[in-house]
């Protein structure tokens, strides 16, 4: 859609604006006060472009260039700074620097030089991070709220000829949140609605081992820039600015869980988890915040406390990123989260912790009497194919329907229903659904409706 680098109008828009109205006040008043640069910040497809020109354009009655920079190297967008001339009159005027994301560091000096040589210019620029000016304004745009993304998400898959009935409001919203509320992920996602019922979608972006939402595409569609066709694609236009360290320890927090419903992650679970030779301990507070800086980590404040988490999209590939590189640490991190987890139930149950980390074996010691296994614990023994064992035959697909499913045989299904039952003490696979935690529950209504909607196809 903004394909010129630089014009003297806004681009044009072509669909409904949603929300927003906090941050177009924020941007409004700022411009109003004199404020030399304003930083729009947040993640890829977050609607940082939009919300400018929608600002600018209902807003802000000053005259405005446009800059685009997202496809120009570094010399070409110094050389079209470098041309922009201060107005003779030296009335007020606003210039947009959008997409500054891969040269921030080459344009930092060129932007403050013409601040300094145009007082009567107000750069508004968008960016994934700030760009560092002594003065620059932030205004961090956040995903959003959960009527808005529902209402975009109608809004997209009316565009692609598709309704949604009342009755699927619930399934949608659960769509909206796995997609962390973002304007870009909810076009993807109506795209992908166009031709496959709710409750197959919600399955497609479940966040487990078969969540496809990597495999979709924007890309067969006019004026998409090529940033904006794919999730990967997207998130890679920012860890390509990553230093190898940053790149590592986001890599190894793929294996928390995304999204905000978890709660987030301390520091010291982080450096418990992810800290080694290759990433000392001492070295993850900065790169934390850098990763805060670039948009691909986020962090919830509190007055006395910080916890970090990842989207569920920034997850999923960093943790492709990660088996990709070392299979062999994937599964170590895998255990020694395990292992983290179950000392923070022990903790929150008031059970007395060993004084030093407890040793994930195999087997008990020699001569250990077995005991019954809390239920939680019972599931989290379940190794990761089980687990999805389970919930599928916990939402009453059939053993040879669960084969096809994970392009396996019915004879190894057959005996990981066996393993699944042996290890939750259960006699019948209908008990399996009462030992489900509560995600897995979500995810088993899910596949129970799959299979519905399949049965009726």
């Amino acid at each position: 859609m903004f394909q010129r680098s630089r014009i003297d109008v806004l681009p044009a828009t072509s669909s409904e604006f949603v929300g927003r109205r906090a941050q177009r006040e924020r941007i409004t008043a700022l411009i109003a006060r004199g404020a030399r640069l304003i930083t729009l910040t947040g993640p890829g497809g977050i609607g940082k472009t939009r919300l400018a020109i929608e600002t600018l354009r209902r807003d802000v009655d000053l005259p405005t260039r446009w800059l685009a920079l997202a496809e120009l190297n570094a010399e070409t967008a110094i050389a079209e700074l470098r041309d922009l001339a201060p107005r003779p009159d030296g009335a007020p005027h606003v210039l947009v620097l959008d997409s500054c994301d891969r040269l921030v560091t080459a344009l930092a000096t060129e932007l403050a030089d013409l601040l300094e040589a145009d007082p009567a210019l107000t750069v508004v620029a968008t960016s994934r991070e700030p760009i560092g000016w002594i003065d620059e304004q932030l205004v961090p745009v956040p995903s959003l709220d959960p009527a808005q993304a529902l209402r975009l998400l109608r809004i997209r898959m009316e565009l692609t000829g598709r309704t949604a009935g009342d009755e699927d409001d619930d399934i949608l919203r659960r769509i909206c949140a796995h997609m962390s509320h973002n304007p870009f992920g909810l076009r993807l996602a109506a795209i992908r609605l166009r031709h496959h019922p709710p409750a197959i979608v919600l399955h497609e972006v479940s966040g487990d081992a078969y969540d496809r939402r990597l495999q979709w595409s924007d890309s067969a569609r006019v004026g998409v820039e090529a940033r904006h066709r794919d999730i990967g694609a997207n998130i890679a236009w920012s860890t390509s600015r990553c230093t190898p360290a940053e790149s590592l320890l986001l890599q190894r927090m793929s294996v928390f869980p995304g999204g905000s419903a978890g709660g987030g992650a301390d520091r010291e679970a982080i450096e418990a988890i992810c800290a080694d030779e290759a990433l000392p301990a001492a070295s993850i507070e900065s790169a934390l915040d850098r990763l805060v800086e670039r948009s691909l980590v986020i962090v919830r404040l509190t007055g006395t406390s910080a916890r970090w988490y990842l989207t569920e999209c920034v997850r999923l590939v960093a943790r492709a990123e990660l088996h990709r590189r070392d299979p062999v640490e994937a599964n170590r991190l895998a255990a020694r989260h395990l292992q983290l987890r179950r000392l923070e139930v022990r903790r929150a149950e008031g059970a007395a912790l060993p004084p030093q980390p407890c040793v994930v074996t195999a087997q008990p010691p020699v001569g250990a009497v077995a005991t019954p296994r809390p239920e939680s614990d019972r599931w989290e023994s379940l190794s990761r194919a089980e687990r999805e064992v389970a919930v599928l035959a916990a939402a009453g697909w059939p053993n040879s329907a669960i084969a096809v499913r994970r392009r396996s045989s019915v004879r190894t299904v057959d005996a990981q229903v066996a393993m699944v039952r042996q290890k939750l003490q259960i006699t019948s696979r209908a008990e399996i659904a009462r030992h489900l935690p509560a995600e897995a529950r979500e995810r088993m209504r899910c596949e129970a409706r799959a299979r519905r909607e399949t049965a009726r196809s």
